[in-house]
């Protein structure tokens, strides 16, 4: 719904940032603070954006070259040059979800009140993802339970609505 309000021909650049302050850049090109969102949580760019990027992206050897010319980390070069070459600075919404997030995947009450109306998750520790959640699925198969949490936000999808009457009544009916 969030993302929909968005007009794709204007330029966005939406995340979650990464830290609780701006990137403190000193050196030149463009020797000031910027946000960076965090990749792990997603990001969203628009078309515009995309469009805009492209000088600097057109290869992956192109993008990985100035991250390491800039020694930065992947999201931290993307917001560098969306913030310093572009002048597209990060639309914060705290919807988007990494697995920086310890806390948010270790309270359940919170995380359960709040899943249907969260944009992205992102988890890929052992220990930084929703434990309490059923498992709908073989561990093998759904070790940090994606598939299990797809399902409770699509309880429509057949395949959903079978292993949630799986679960709930340890049946294969």
């Amino acid at each position: 719904e969030y993302l929909s309000t968005l007009d794709s021909n204007q330029p966005y650049y939406v995340g979650r940032a990464s830290w609780s302050d701006t990137i403190k850049r000193s050196k030149e090109p463009f020797p000031y603070p910027f946000w960076f969102a965090t990749l792990g949580a997603g990001v969203c760019l628009s078309k515009h954006s995309i469009s805009l990027l492209e000088p600097y992206t057109q290869s992956v050897s192109a993008f990985i070259d100035g991250c390491i010319n800039e020694n930065y980390h992947d999201d931290i070069y993307l917001g560098f040059l969306l913030n310093g070459y572009l002048n597209i600075s990060l639309t914060q919404n705290s919807h988007f979800h990494s697995h920086l997030e310890k806390s948010f995947y270790h309270d359940k009450q919170t995380f359960l009140r709040t899943f249907k109306n969260e944009i992205t998750f992102g988890f890929s520790r052992p220990d930084r993802y929703p434990h309490f959640l059923p498992q709908l699925y073989q561990s093998n198969l759904d070790p940090y339970r994606i598939r299990t949490l797809h399902c409770l936000l699509n309880t429509q999808l057949k395949e959903c609505e079978r292993k949630i009457q799986q679960h709930l009544f340890n049946s294969t009916k």
